[in-house]
């Protein structure tokens, strides 16, 4: 298995798998204006008031503990993936971020192992496993002299043996 370098990069390239999904990014990219919110979350990349959508990747916490099965510490990460979406009524955009949700969802259920780099996408044991996306929080983000967008925390919580 992996680190979580490669985990990290293995969730952003699932994320770029799901179709129309904006931009992505291996990591937290910080705004605190408008500007800074259309140069990393604008979409298409590069087009003058591209509506925003777009996502990033962090890392929030990790823990380990000795694997029953023998082979060393048994790592658990929880990775918060925070995804951007103009808010517009005439396109119905919060109906366009629910579809998107679940078509991540979909994507990340399709391959729990992430190609191999984690032994799982879950945390715990069964009946309580929390396996897969898990939607933590859908907001409305509002920046001065910036339109409304959505905002939603999703979380992953993946398992791998240091």
């Amino acid at each position: 298995m992996s680190g979580l370098v490669a985990i990290r990069e293995a969730i952003a390239t699932r994320l770029l798998s799901v179709p129309e999904i904006g931009r992505v990014h291996g990591w937290e990219r910080p705004f605190t204006t408008a500007a800074g919110l259309q140069q990393f979350y604008g979409w298409p990349a590069d087009t003058a008031d591209a509506p925003i959508r777009g996502w990033c990747v962090t890392l929030r916490r990790f823990s380990g503990s000795p694997a029953r099965t023998g082979r060393g510490r048994r790592i658990t990460c929880q990775w918060r993936i925070i995804g951007y979406l103009s808010l517009q009524d005439a396109s119905a955009s919060e109906m366009t971020l629910t579809g998107l949700i679940d078509r991540i969802a979909a994507a990340f259920d399709a391959d729990p192992t992430l190609g191999n780099t984690v032994s799982r996408s879950a945390k715990g044991e069964p009946p309580d496993t929390l396996a897969g996306i898990q939607c933590r929080k859908i907001t409305v983000l509002r920046l001065p002299e910036t339109p409304p967008c959505h905002q939603v925390w999703l979380t992953l919580h993946t398992q791998h043996f240091a």
